[in-house]
């Protein structure tokens, strides 16, 4: 299962990423803060992930840490980036619903 499983994941809608993408980063810049914010690598990965509608669990295999580490980083880019407080459940429905 292994490998098999890393490959699904690692070519999980590859078309939808590079649009995806790009719609991201021109939305979130119209939407996100005009205050400068600095995101780290595993910050920025978590927000592509979580938009491209990755679950918690297969971002934290591709970042190589815990569960519990993606959930308090979603939980702790709310403010940093959307300047709200909220759950990570809370991030996940707004990144998602940048348009």
């Amino acid at each position: 299962m292994g490998n098999t499983y890393h490959k699904n994941i690692a070519n999980k809608d590859k078309s939808t990423s590079n649009s995806g993408y790009m719609h991201f980063k021109t939305a979130a810049s119209l939407k996100m803060s005009d205050e400068p914010y600095f995101l780290n690598n595993n910050e920025y990965r978590t927000c592509m992930l979580t938009r491209l509608h990755f679950k918690p669990s297969e971002i934290a295999m591709l970042l190589d840490c815990s569960l519990s580490q993606v959930t308090l980083l979603r939980q702790r880019l709310l403010p940093k980036v959307f300047h709200r407080e909220g759950r990570a459940k809370d991030f996940d429905q707004i990144i998602k619903g940048i348009c």
